[in-house]
């Protein structure tokens, strides 16, 4: 779910690395499913990327991410283009 959100929102792992304070390696090391990193960790990756707009979701089995994009104008999301 996390490289999923930090893919929907555009970062790179370089540009997330910065904006969490957590190692580029070990947010490569996560994503790549070799390391479960510490609470600490998941919380700071989590509190980034939510702060750039993304929120979790879990119902059931099922968890998802939205990520919102404020940028956009209302009149140009109508039909889903971004052209208006």
């Amino acid at each position: 779910m996390c490289q999923a959100a930090r893919e929907l929102l555009g970062l790179t792992q370089l540009e997330f690395s910065k904006l969490s304070d957590v190692s580029k390696k070990t947010i490569n090391d996560f994503e790549n499913q070799k390391v479960e990193p510490r609470s600490r960790v998941v919380r700071a990756l989590r509190e980034a990327l939510e702060n750039r707009g993304a929120r979790f979701y879990r119902s059931g089995e099922a968890i998802g991410v939205l990520v919102s994009r404020p940028h956009v104008k209302r009149d140009d999301a109508e039909d889903g283009t971004g052209r208006g």
